[in-house]
């Protein structure tokens, strides 16, 4: 950035002191040069910075969107009780009325409102008065498959935007229009406008977050976190042992599948089959490889072992299952 452009463009948003820094510095005539990160504003700090892990849950988070819908309520409207296995996020551009999420007391919603609703915990939202407009929003956020990022992280159920905070009505509106045009990308495209938001609530609302309670069974993930890595790292190595995975957090084979079982809720052989399985199947949907370089490949050394795991899982044989791709009955994974 040449003192020239800041010049040139006076309402460019830089922060106090960075053209200072461009004047003062010796090579502010040549064509270009990198600022300074420290001219940068900073985010704002807050006690989720200081979870240990917060940016390796992140990369491994995986979304995936289901439906985007921009909707209008009459007086009276609203639904639940109710239970939702994805995740939601409903957005008020208007509303009067109220919410409850989980055990929490009932809460007020008004313009600007946002409610985050982990899958899984029951909820209920009424409007009083006039008409309501809304952006609902369902998705996964899940690490490895397993484990709900909005649970894990502890988001806030409620969350009101500043006046001059655009991102939440920005974000889902662009959602609703990629969902209701599914133009080339769509999906992709919602992802990432999901991924941005979560971000922008851990960035701008992290005080308000739900601290995971003593003792419960999600308080002991971020121990798990190196053997977790791990094992998406080797998932596809038929030596992926679980003696080898306790080695990652210093523990004995035995401790280590005592914790295990306590915070996922099932041991590591089925997590790791599970995802094994999933591979087995997105292969035999989308290429035409033998299904003995789909076992290697899915990290079974042993082809009629691969048979008897996935039959197990699936119901049927790996054949079969491809065969049945092309059909309209097609058996998806429930896993």
């Amino acid at each position: 950035m040449a003192l020239e452009t800041l010049q040139r463009f006076p309402k460019l948003d830089v922060a106090p002191g960075v053209v200072d820094w461009v004047r003062s510095s010796k090579v502010y005539n040549k064509t270009s040069i990198a600022r300074d990160p420290r001219t940068y504003k900073d985010f704002p700090h807050s006690t989720i910075d200081q979870q240990t892990g917060v940016n390796q849950w992140l990369e491994a988070c995986h979304v995936t969107p289901i439906s985007a819908i921009e909707w209008f309520w009459t007086e009276g409207n609203g639904f639940g009780p109710r239970v939702l296995n994805d995740s939601m996020w409903f957005y008020f551009s208007q509303v009067d009325g109220w919410a409850r999420v989980g055990n929490e007391k009932p809460f007020r919603i008004g313009p600007r409102s946002l409610v985050l609703l982990p899958r899984g915990v029951e909820h209920e939202i009424r409007h009083n008065h006039g008409q309501a407009q809304l952006y609902a929003v369902h998705f996964q956020a899940t690490i490895y498959g397993e484990i709900n990022l909005l649970d894990l992280l502890g988001y806030p159920y409620h969350i009101v935007a500043g006046k001059r905070d655009r991102v939440f009505e920005e974000v889902s509106r662009r959602m609703s229009r990629e969902y209701a045009l599914k133009a080339p990308g769509w999906a992709t495209a919602i992802s990432a406008e999901l991924m941005t938001f979560l971000v922008h609530v851990l960035r701008t609302s992290g005080d308000q977050f739900r601290p995971l309670a003593q003792g419960c069974a999600q308080s002991d993930l971020p121990r798990l976190l190196p053997a977790l890595v791990w094992i998406h790292q080797n998932l596809y190595n038929p030596e992926c042992r679980v003696s080898k995975m306790a080695r990652t957090i210093n523990t004995c084979e035995g401790q280590f599948r005592k914790l295990f079982r306590r915070t996922m809720g099932f041991t590591p052989v089925h997590f790791v089959q599970r995802q094994r399985m999933e591979r087995a199947c997105h292969l035999l949907n989308t290429t035409h490889l033998p299904i003995t370089q789909i076992a290697e490949a899915c990290g079974f050394s042993d082809v009629p072992f691969f048979y008897r795991v996935f039959r197990k899982w699936m119901k049927v044989p790996p054949r079969k299952y491809r065969l049945a791709a092309t059909s309209e009955h097609h058996p998806d994974p429930q896993f």
